[in-house]
């Protein structure tokens, strides 16, 4: 998850610059429980990133760990 996060701040940094990005824990069903969070970009909820839950990789038929995000661009 760290490493995904890292990716994603990154990201921020590079589009907006003025303003500070946070993760605030948060639990969301499609992602493993306490390995997820919300994102925030100068205070405003931006999306989400965290590790798939494993009934998501099943679904879709993945045997390695998958970490992702999605944001409001």
């Amino acid at each position: 998850l760290s490493k995904i996060a890292s990716v994603l701040s990154e990201l921020c940094k590079r589009m907006r610059p003025e303003e500070k990005i946070e993760f605030v824990k948060n639990d969301f069903p499609q992602f493993i429980p306490r390995r997820c969070a919300a994102v925030l970009v100068g205070g405003k909820n931006i999306g989400f990133v965290g590790e798939a839950n494993p009934l998501v990789l099943e679904n879709f038929g993945l045997q390695m760990p998958v970490a992702l995000f999605e944001i409001e661009i």
